[in-house]
């Protein structure tokens, strides 16, 4: 989804300039300029319940097919669901289990709290 299909057209211009600034700030060199956003959103549980966005128990390792991605925590009504980086994809690194150290950093959710972090960062 864009903002705009989420009702936040009106800030998607304020939105791209301010995240742009902190991406470019970040992350100097990978990433190019910020010109579009897109909201994804996972819900995970012991079993599936696509009603209640429930669409699936856990994720494997994975890159994301974007420059950057904000990972915002918009409940606390759960147990586990850690963000486990494994360090970057590169030519070389093409799935996680290439990657010498694959547990480097696990951060735990908090509501409200927010993670920018590369799309090329194996999570």
């Amino acid at each position: 989804l864009t903002l705009a299909e989420l009702g936040l057209g009106a800030f998607e211009k304020l939105f791209l300039d301010a995240l742009g600034a902190l991406i470019q700030t970040l992350y100097p060199g990978p990433v190019g300029a910020v010109d579009s956003a897109h909201a994804y959103s996972v819900g995970y549980g012991p079993s599936e319940a696509p009603d209640a966005n429930v669409t699936r128990r856990a994720l494997i390792p994975h890159t994301d097919d974007a420059e950057v991605t904000l990972n915002v925590c918009l409940g606390d009504a759960f147990e586990g669901g850690a963000l486990r980086f494994h360090g970057l994809r590169t030519p070389s690194t093409i799935h996680p289990m290439d990657l010498p150290n694959r547990d480097e950093l696990a951060y735990t959710h908090k509501l409200g709290r927010a993670v920018l972090h590369l799309g090329a960062h194996f999570h």
